[in-house]
């Protein structure tokens, strides 16, 4: 971290007793050399980002306290931001606002506020530094070196005006600079920072990427102080960087830090700050009697400015809001994203959403394949998914789910069928009659290319885990993890985790379509975020979404599947997929012998990952529906009852006869240990089931044996379930180990260390 600057040594006058003339601007107090504690000494490695070590970089919370004890220790800081327009914007001096005890608290209390502007220019306002913004990390980029930029300016004709970008280093380039990274905020030393001040006045050319190449790093290389400016120079760097070839902004942009409404508190304090900084500016400190006109010219100049800034703002933020507006497809369409988002404005939404809102629509599906990436790293899943073309508009324009309940295409984030595509070629018509003529396929070509051909993905039902997870990490991006359908979608993802064993052994009402068990999963699923999200765009209050519904209607023995709608299954053609999965030896243990069509293994991996693009879905004929067609809704108000809350669509649930067995009660692990057991939790590729098939063949050793004891031995082996996922049934074979741990038993009994061992997917690498 950047070192936290010292005291002023011993012989260093302080700044509000220094003799000479009063300092009263920003441009006087950084151009005295006597201001700086620092004597010249420049270090801003906080800000350094080192991609291939990120557990070294600085924290946003490092940062904020950082710069809270610069200001406080009285050394004059500033820092730079790349606005809309590729300018730079300055700040002064930011603290964490924060209040002693005892005293009253501001209400803007833990914000990182600064001044920003010059304070004689009339723009000095004190705004927010936000962390989601300001503070964020742009993604990693392959930009153009310093040297590139000088030359590129140097070679540019005298009196060339408008923003400088070059395009991103291709990858395939003689020279490809390593990729960089940047906070958005990056710090400016204090020999330069007069070079940016005197661009600070109303109508003055701000410091932009050709003013720093073209005069300020020449000085920096010069005066031997460019190794010590590495995150500003790279800053620069990624500003004048398009985000991609041909673009017209870059990841370095951002929305100018929001001025903060009125509070006598934060007022008071700032004002401390000011005098502190700008002794001249204060006639309690002896000054002479023009600073009593200059405090007054002050307050008129700055109230004058902070008007006409907030008129500027306030065009600025509608010229914006009429951007979005018109990207979402009107007024009526921001709301309906804002109410599915569940927030009132468009600076609360998600980073990634306000990233997309504010880029070209050319971006929208790059940006959000971008971040989507970067949750799979997380996920720690290594294969490559490629998102649906155009996925990045439905979801602005509010196409979140079907437009019918039961349907399998259309929609986007809320349609588990229709949100990623895979990246392998589908195979030619020869290619599949050269298969078929080997003998390797019992199905005719038509039939294959008729399978690959859907313009949805359907799961196996072995599969169906990937498709929650993707549908997860898309509303993490878009919702945040504080929506509604994601908090469902995360916690039946757990639910499923821990019981799927008990879900895949479940006989369906039919059971000759077991081999559709994953598709009837992902119809429950998409009918659920279906109802929830038509009656939030028809401000309706939706039913409170249930993620255990399905195995409540396991547990009490009730079919959990919707009735399929026999056109869907037409449309669809599920009939022939079923076949492809009984041949397929992916039905989950399921066999037809007499199946009549089968299909080679390499081509049903192919089938099983395709997805397709967002293309118009089928029309359904829902006029003709089977009688006994119902649609499953997983609310907390349809366990086996009609819903008939305002909008909802009504459900028929066959109710279990009298007389039949409870079934199983869930039994979660109140004394969950997230610290040990969360990494293995969230490891989606493992089940319980799968790894008591792999305990029974051998291929992994015996579960630890539990701390309860019978006749002075251990009663049995410990519950995988319940000690690892965090929760199981009441009706366990290993109820008896349903008890709490400590750390020292866990660590004891082996269960960390046999996790460590085995909790990974088959053929996992060691």
């Amino acid at each position: 971290m950047n070192p936290v600057p010292a005291a002023p040594p011993a012989g260093v006058a302080n700044l509000a007793t220094a003799p000479g003339a009063p300092v009263t601007t920003f441009l006087q107090l950084f151009s005295n050399s006597r201001s700086d504690l620092l004597q010249g000494a420049i270090d801003q490695s906080a800000f350094s980002v080192d991609a291939a070590n990120m557990a070294a970089t600085s924290t946003p919370a490092d940062l904020r306290l950082l710069m809270t004890t610069t200001t406080l220790r009285n050394q004059p800081s500033l820092y730079g931001l790349g606005n809309d327009d590729g300018d730079v914007e300055v700040l002064f001096c930011p603290e964490v606002v924060s209040s002693l005890p005892g005293q009253t608290a501001s209400i803007h209390n833990s914000k990182l506020v600064a001044f920003h502007g010059e304070i004689i220019a009339g723009t000095a306002t004190t705004s927010e530094i936000t962390t989601n913004t300001h503070l964020a990390l742009t993604p990693l980029q392959s930009c153009p070196t310093a040297a590139d930029f000088v030359a590129y300016v140097q070679a540019e004709p005298a009196g060339t005006t408008g923003r400088l970008l070059m395009d991103p280093v291709d990858a395939t380039a003689a020279t490809v600079p390593a990729e960089t990274r940047q906070r958005k905020l990056f710090p400016i030393p204090f020999g330069q920072a007069p070079s940016f001040l005197r661009r600070q006045g109303r109508d003055t050319k701000k410091v932009d990427v050709r003013i720093f190449f073209a005069s300020l790093y020449p000085l920096l290389q010069t005066s031997g102080k460019e190794n010590d400016c590495i995150p500003m120079i790279n800053a620069f760097r990624q500003l004048g960087t398009r985000t991609i070839v041909g673009g017209t902004s870059s990841h370095m942009d951002t929305s100018a830090p929001p001025g903060l409404s009125r509070c006598p508190i934060l007022l008071g304090r700032r004002l401390e700050v000011l005098h502190s900084f700008l002794p001249g500016l204060d006639p309690s400190n002896n000054q002479p009697p023009a600073s009593s006109n200059v405090v007054r010219e002050m307050e008129l100049t700055r109230q004058q400015g902070f008007n006409f800034e907030k008129a500027r703002r306030e065009e600025r933020e509608e010229e914006k809001l009429n951007k979005i507006r018109n990207k979402c497809g009107g007024t009526p369409a921001l709301k309906a994203l804002l109410q599915l988002c569940e927030v009132i404005a468009t600076n609360q939404l998600t980073p990634t959403m306000q990233s997309i809102l504010t880029a070209d629509e050319s971006q929208w599906d790059g940006i959000l394949q971008a971040a989507f990436d970067e949750l799979l790293v997380g996920e720690r899943i290594k294969t490559k998914m490629v998102l649906a073309n155009g996925l990045a508009k439905a979801i602005v324009r509010g196409d979140w789910a079907t437009n019918t309940p039961g349907d399998l295409a259309g929609g986007s984030i809320a349609n588990l069928f229709q949100v990623y595509q895979d990246q392998h070629t589908v195979r030619s018509a020869n290619q599949l009659k050269g298969v078929a003529r080997t003998g390797q396929v019992t199905m005719s070509v038509t039939e294959l290319q008729t399978l690959i051909g859907l313009k949805v993905h359907l799961p196996f039902p072995t599969r169906t885990k990937q498709f929650i997870v993707v549908c997860k990490l898309l509303l993490q991006l878009v919702q945040g993890s504080n929506g509604s359908l994601f908090k469902f979608i995360e916690a039946h993802l757990k639910s499923y985790l821990a019981n799927d064993d008990d879900f895949a052994s479940q006989e369906l009402l039919s059971p000759t379509d077991g081999p559709l068990r994953g598709v009837y999963h992902l119809m429950v699923l998409n009918n659920a975020m279906y109802s929830w999200t038509a009656n939030v765009r028809m401000g309706n209050t939706p039913p409170a979404l249930n993620p255990d519904w399905i195995f409540e209607q396991i547990d009490n023995q009730r079919p959990w599947q919707p009735m399929m709608n026999k056109n869907t299954r037409q449309d669809y053609h599920l009939d022939l997929f079923a076949a492809v999965v009984l041949k397929s030896n992916q039905g989950g243990g399921l066999t037809n012998p007499a199946a009549p069509h089968g299909v080679q293994t390499d081509l049903l991996r192919n089938q099983e990952e395709q997805t397709m693009g967002q293309e118009e879905h089928m029309p359904m004929n829902f006029a003709n529906r089977d009688a006994a067609s119902i649609v499953s809704h997983i609310t907390t108000a349809t366990r086996g009852r009609p819903n008939t809350a305002a909008g909802a669509i009504p459900l028929r649930v066959p109710i279990v006869a009298p007389g039949a067995p409870a079934g199983r009660e869930r039994d979660p692990n109140p004394n969950h240990n997230n610290r040990l057991f969360q990494k293995f939790a969230d490891m989606f590729q493992v089940s319980c089931g799968g790894l008591k098939k792999r305990i029974k063949d051998g291929s992994v050793p015996e579960v630890v044996e539990s701390k309860v004891k019978q006749g002075g031995r251990p009663k049995g082996r410990m519950c995988l379930a319940f000690h690892v996922r965090g929760g199981c049934s009441k009706n366990c074979n290993n109820l008896y180990d349903h008890v709490a741990y400590s750390d020292a038993e866990y660590e004891s009994s082996g269960l960390v260390g046999w996790c460590n061992e085995n909790w990974k997917a088959p053929g996992a690498a060691e």
